[in-house]
């Protein structure tokens, strides 16, 4: 059973998100802010740690760069989950070394294909024989990464979708689908849909459509 660390001071969505991922045969430990993760992670290393942007007196992308630091965590896949909506509160993330980003509130079934996407990731890098490098790396034409979520949003934009039949084909969020995009276009460089379609017809990708 693979175990899971989340951080969030808010006790109530920690109570959920326990009988969520036991159910979906997750070990989850809750704890309620940095410092209690801090000694916690001290004992033992989690497959996956769960953690909201801000996390008390310590903000959260100050947190996930001191994990970095720690050896025994530098591979250890984090999402971040926040109800801080805005683009740079997800560079900040990202750039902290955060592997995936959700804003509260985010669709479950998102949340956990993010989860299982990304434990699956970092075990097939540890059968390869490697040392798992952040998860966040699943690198697609010209070099560019993308998470399995940007690739499958990313082929619908490619067939012409709008964000709401998006969101209706993928059973997500308009705004999940509309935080998508953003990080694609951040991490191109590119300014548009149209742009962003050509780019991954011009690189080949191999997109998720169905």
């Amino acid at each position: 059973m693979k175990k899971l660390l989340l951080i969030d001071d808010d006790i109530r969505f920690c109570a959920l998100m326990a009988e969520l991922f036991a159910s979906h045969h997750y070990a989850l430990c809750c704890v309620n802010d940095a410092h209690r993760a801090l000694a916690v992670l001290e004992q033992s290393s989690p497959d996956l740690i769960l953690c909201e942007g801000l996390l008390g007196d310590i903000d959260g992308c100050t947190f996930i760069e001191r994990l970095r630091t720690m050896a025994a965590l530098a591979d250890v896949p984090v999402l971040v989950l926040s109800a801080q909506a805005d683009l740079m509160a997800r560079v900040r993330g990202l750039r902290a070394g955060a592997d995936a980003f959700l804003v509260k509130p985010f669709d479950v079934l998102e949340m956990l294909a993010l989860v299982e996407a990304l434990l699956a990731a970092r075990e097939r890098l540890k059968q390869a024989g490697q040392k798992a490098a952040p998860t966040r790396i699943v690198v697609l034409g010209a070099g560019v990464p993308l998470t399995v979520a940007e690739r499958s949003v990313l082929g619908q934009v490619a067939l012409g979708k709008h964000n709401k039949d998006i969101a209706t084909r993928l059973a997500i969020s308009r705004r999940t689908v509309e935080t998508h995009i953003s990080n694609m276009l951040l991490k191109t460089g590119l300014t548009n849909r149209t742009e962003l379609t050509r780019w991954a017809l011009e690189n080949r990708l191999e997109l998720r459509t169905g």
